[in-house]
């Protein structure tokens, strides 16, 4: 019976990346409708809303200042709710 040893760390399982890019690579970002929950100043919505012009954003925000700094932005597939 052979005894294997553990292996409590092993780097070559893990990967290193941005939200943005795991999300790009998990998520059907084209053609498509997407909630962002808690945009804050909608830095990734942003992001997306430029890259998937076919898409559309509804992002969302519970600071009212937060918000009203948001409804300035003009990207027409992004919108701003509270």
């Amino acid at each position: 019976m052979s005894v294997t040893a553990m292996q409590l760390d092993q780097p070559g399982a893990y990967q290193t990346t941005t939200e943005q890019a795991l999300m790009e690579e998990t998520l059907p970002l084209v053609d498509t409708r997407v909630l962002v929950l808690g945009c804050g100043a909608a830095w990734t919505a942003r992001q997306f809303a430029e890259r998937y012009p076919t898409s559309q954003f509804i992002a969302t925000e519970v600071d009212r200042v937060q918000h009203a700094k948001n409804l300035q932005l003009d990207l027409p597939n992004l919108v701003f709710r509270l």
